[in-house]
């Protein structure tokens, strides 16, 4: 059978369990969110029938754009969007160099304003720009990557860890630092390109200081061989000094002051909980799949193993230092590492594929649509054009 109309066919049964189970005031939008993940993967698998085949680009960018218009043309309705909108004016009123003085903001995102600023004064273009930037470079990626990554899964992965975290908290910076980070510094980690790794890392960090937190793993750029042999060894070291790495940064954003004191003061209450461990079953789940991996993709496949065990540790000790966001970079491994149990396993396919997709639905329900400060930015949804 091939592997799109599995998928497609699992989400059709699957999605209507989760939109009946929404509140009756939240099913309107709610079937058009639905719907808007149905049609991005629909699209996708007809993009890329079956695992290894080329990619058609028409699909592909009728799936792109499909999501792009509901986040690129959403109102300023998100938690931050009216911040944003208020750096946006800043910039463009008082320059970079002051804004960035009252502000402490990254002054690559403070530049990338004041270059649309050139142009128009108009929120909403910006806005539209600093949407399609980071998907651009996401689809991008799964392009670059489409022998290993399984273009339907990305997809319904991406909407579910981090699309509808971007519509309702208004995540741009990090977005845009994700999505370079995904395209280009991975890629370097995985083909042993040290110096642009670096430089793509620092390029991230203009426009969200968080992506510096992926220097970590600059020694794993030096040997596909060393990636391949020594990512067990390479893990325990990040354990050991992950607390260390924490506590220093989380003592930096006290000195630094300004927005950053904010997570300096918010300490976490110390408790674990099943969403802290979310990451953990599936850490299990890859290390216990590793061996139908080819040979050839064992160094992306390692280097991935590496990041989902640092998103798991990262996630523990956020519970202690507010600094929770890093962990989307260490997720972007569950981008590689689910598709790729999927497409090279032999057998039970089906229900590899049910497990990530109720998985991938159930995360974005408990994460979004179940939390009431996430529910009034969501619910309805509210477009430049029509409001649901």
């Amino acid at each position: 059978m091939k592997e799109g109309l599995l998928t497609v066919l699992s989400l059709v049964f699957i999605i209507p369990f989760f939109w009946l189970a929404l509140p009756q005031e939240q099913q309107i939008t709610g079937l058009f969110y639905y719907g808007i993940i149905f049609f991005s993967v629909l699209l996708a698998a007809f993009a890329q029938p079956s695992f290894g085949d080329d990619i058609k680009n028409i699909p592909l960018c009728f799936s792109f754009f499909i999501i792009y218009f509901v986040l690129g043309f959403r109102d300023v309705s998100g938690v931050d969007d009216p911040t944003y909108q208020k750096i946006f004016e800043q910039v463009n009123t008082y320059g970079v160099k002051v804004t960035f003085l009252f502000t402490f903001m990254e002054p690559g995102y403070l530049c990338l304003c004041a270059l649309v600023g050139l142009f128009t004064d108009n929120y909403y273009i910006f806005q539209a720009l600093a949407s399609f930037i980071p998907l651009f470079f996401i689809y991008k990626g799964f392009v670059k990557y489409h022998r290993l990554i399984y273009m339907p899964f990305a997809i319904l992965l991406l909407c579910s860890s981090l699309y509808f975290q971007m519509l309702s908290i208004s995540l741009v910076r990090i977005f845009i630092a994700i999505s370079i980070v995904f395209c280009y510094s991975l890629d370097a980690l995985f083909t042993s390109k040290p110096k642009k790794y670096v430089v793509t890392i620092i390029l991230s960090a203009s426009i969200h200081y968080s992506a510096l937190i992926m220097l970590l793993f600059t020694p794993l750029c030096f040997s596909r061989q060393y990636l391949v042999e020594s990512w067990k060894k390479y893990s325990l070291f990040l354990i050991v000094i992950s607390p260390i790495v924490f506590f220093i940064v989380f003592q930096l954003a006290g000195i630094v002051g300004g927005r950053y004191s904010i997570y300096a003061e918010q300490q976490g209450n110390g408790t674990l909980s099943l969403a802290t461990l979310d990451s953990l079953p599936f850490l299990f789940f890859a290390l216990c799949f590793k061996h139908i991996i080819p040979k050839k993709e064992l160094n992306i496949y390692s280097g991935a193993l590496v990041l989902l065990l640092f998103s798991v540790v990262s996630s523990v000790l956020t519970s202690f230092f507010s600094f929770g966001r890093v962990v989307f970079y260490m997720n972007l491994s569950l981008w590689f590492l689910l598709p790729s149990i999927f497409c090279f396993s032999k057998k039970n396919k089906i229900v590899i594929a049910e497990i990530v997709i109720v998985y991938s639905l159930l995360y974005l329900d408990v994460t979004q649509f179940s939390q009431a400060q996430n529910v009034e930015h969501l619910f309805p949804y509210k477009n430049i054009f029509f409001t649901l």
